[in-house]
């Protein structure tokens, strides 16, 4: 059923019995990050926030800004709901301080007090965006390994966008991931894929004929690129690539077919 169809529905319901402030914050977690992408689920989940009891209204409205998806790739990819995922979208959306146990890399985990403001989550890997003592932090959960929530309120900025704030911490990370950068050419129907793995790392900079694109890619570490590229075989040309990307794409050939004969 589509999600317009179904707030449809239960606006309907809405007349006939009482939704609760835990159904509320539910429903509009699960569908706030469709909202930027589908204009008649924003306006009909409008309507039911002008229809539920004023008393939780705010608490819906947070939940449905709490998390972004963002569909891009960097090189990574998450594999596991992280442990804290609930515990910390709760506290996004009730307005509590945190404190949390974090592991910077190459650091040893230390604990802290932060203002959750938003989730986000990229290739299933999830971060949490916070207000500390010391600015606006982005935070991997997968290096969070203990999280207790707290009775202070958050010190929540009146003009935050989770929107905004994401595009100011990635254009900032964007701006020192590549530390190399290939030219090649790709065919027209896997240049979607293309994108999704590299994101804003991957450029389109001419047409080489009706069948293929040429291209740039901005990559940071030679395995992962390797590994990421391999799949797309002879769909995906290379030009002049470094020396170390052809021999980890030769090792990668000659361990399946060993593999898989």
């Amino acid at each position: 059923m589509r999600a317009d169809r179904l707030i449809e529905l239960l606006l309907l319901l809405q007349t006939r019995t009482q939704i609760t402030a835990k159904e509320a914050q539910a429903l509009f977690l699960s569908l706030g990050p469709a909202l930027k992408t589908s204009p008649a689920l924003s306006s009909a989940l409008k309507k039911l926030l002008v229809a539920i009891p004023e008393t939780f209204r705010s608490e819906a409205e947070l939940a449905a800004q709490a998390i972004k998806v963002d569909p891009t790739g960097w090189s990574r990819v998450g594999v596991a709901k992280p442990v804290f995922l609930d515990d910390l979208t709760a506290a996004v959306v009730a307005g509590n301080q945190t404190q949390i146990r974090y592991q910077s890399k190459d650091q040893q985990p230390k604990k802290r007090i932060v203002h959750p403001l938003g989730l986000v989550t990229k290739r299933n890997i999830w971060y949490l965006i916070a207000n500390t003592n010391k600015g606006m932090r982005t935070f991997r959960l997968d290096r969070i390994s203990f999280v207790k929530t707290l009775d202070q309120a958050v010190d929540r900025p009146k003009d935050f966008d989770l929107d905004e704030a994401w595009q100011k911490i990635t254009t900032k990370m964007d701006q020192t991931w590549s530390t190399f950068t290939v030219r090649g050419k790709v065919r027209k129907h896997k240049i979607t894929p293309l994108r999704w793995l590299f994101g804003k790392h991957l450029e389109v900079v001419g047409h080489e004929d009706k069948n293929w694109l040429n291209v740039t890619i901005g990559a940071y570490n030679v395995e992962s690129f390797a590994a990421q590229i391999a799949g797309f075989g002879s769909a995906l040309i290379l030009e002049n690539p470094p020396r170390e990307v052809v021999e980890e794409l030769q090792r990668i050939s000659t361990e399946l077919a060993e593999m898989y004969g």
